[in-house]
């Protein structure tokens, strides 16, 4: 069936992606007029949010977005970092968790604790 404004009554986050523009362009009038969050997908000027490509290897995580110009551009991106931070990124940052809270923990010093969190990044991940 066609869309229907009484569809957005249940939803917190609504997504258009109807391939048709007036269509989706009713979906978002209707959607702040109530309130809700919309994205209409490839229309940056018709979103109050944006839905970034999404990098994991936990516990780092990283955003991409291009503010709508290109999500393939993002994806590709996204590629990039796969590569460049493999899972060993994880292992890296748990070890420098572990360490960080020790240093906090033990040295009073601000300026002691500082060069010796910051070093404890260099021992650990090199690149």
């Amino acid at each position: 069936r066609k869309y229907s404004p009484g569809d957005l009554h249940n939803a917190f986050i609504i997504i258009a992606a109807t391939n048709e523009e007036e269509i989706n362009k009713q979906i978002y009038e209707d959607a702040i007029a109530t309130g809700k969050l919309i994205n209409v997908v490839d229309n940056p000027s018709l979103c109050n949010f944006i839905l970034p490509a999404i990098f994991r290897r936990d516990p780092l995580t990283i955003a991409i977005s291009t503010g709508g110009a290109s999500p393939a551009f993002a994806k590709e991106i996204k590629k990039e970092l796969k590569k460049l931070y493999g899972p060993e990124v994880s292992k890296q940052l748990k070890k420098i968790k572990e360490q960080r809270r020790k240093i906090l923990k033990e040295v009073r010093d601000r300026q002691k604790r500082e060069r010796l969190l910051r070093q404890l990044v260099k021992d650990i991940y090199r690149r």
